[in-house]
């Protein structure tokens, strides 16, 4: 169940999203057609997480940091360009984080937030490429089990991210990106002071 401080953000990402699949359907005519760095676009990203620390109280012992294992996940983004160098929209991160220790599960963490990018774009031999710096900040949920022995809750908290990527064109609407940046995501507990994921992450992903 969706906190209901985070419902109004998740009806608008998910509004969002959908609008922009509308735009995107609606191709003009070739008279009126837009530059091709100009389309609302879509990414479907793998992320990985790694290296960083995951900080708990984790069961009523004191602040305690542990080393985070590698954390696989998937992002969807909805790329909406505002200028030639400036385009922003909305993201949905899912991945699954816990200590690099024995005895802890996975905990899912959803991370829902708008973002800016600012890129310069360019020609690499035939085909057309950018690179950009993106930034992203807004809200995270997370669904914590403390050991394998306990039942999970449900917190919420913010998310923050810096990513510089490349993104290059194999056809008019498909392309590769590979970013490589940093993250961190904290969750509140009604038990518990907070979760903090704090890792270098590197996505990998297509744009249509």
């Amino acid at each position: 169940m969706i906190p209901c401080m985070l419902r109004p953000l998740a009806r608008a990402v998910f509004g969002a999203l959908v609008l922009q699949a509308a735009l995107a359907a609606a191709s003009p005519s070739p008279a009126l057609a837009v530059e091709p760095s100009m389309q609302n676009r879509f990414d479907l990203l793998f992320r990985l997480g790694f290296g960083g620390s995951i900080v708990s109280n984790l069961g009523g012992v004191g602040r305690v940091r542990l080393a985070a294992a590698a954390t696989p996940g998937g992002e969807l983004r909805g790329d909406i360009p505002l200028t030639k160098h400036i385009t922003m929209g909305p993201l949905v991160a899912v991945y699954a984080a816990r200590p690099n220790a024995v005895g802890f599960d996975r905990s899912p963490v959803v991370d829902l937030a708008p973002f800016v990018k600012g890129r310069y774009t360019f020609r690499a031999g035939r085909k057309k490429a950018e690179i950009y710096g993106l930034f992203h900040a807004g809200f995270s949920m997370a669904f914590i089990r403390r050991s394998i022995r306990e039942t999970s809750r449900v917190g919420a908290g913010w998310n923050i991210g810096l990513a510089p990527g490349f993104q290059v064109m194999i056809k008019k609407r498909f392309g590769i990106i590979t970013e490589l940046g940093w993250s961190r995501a904290q969750a509140f507990f009604s038990n518990e002071p907070n979760l903090v994921l704090n890792q270098g992450i590197w996505r990998l992903g297509f744009v249509f």
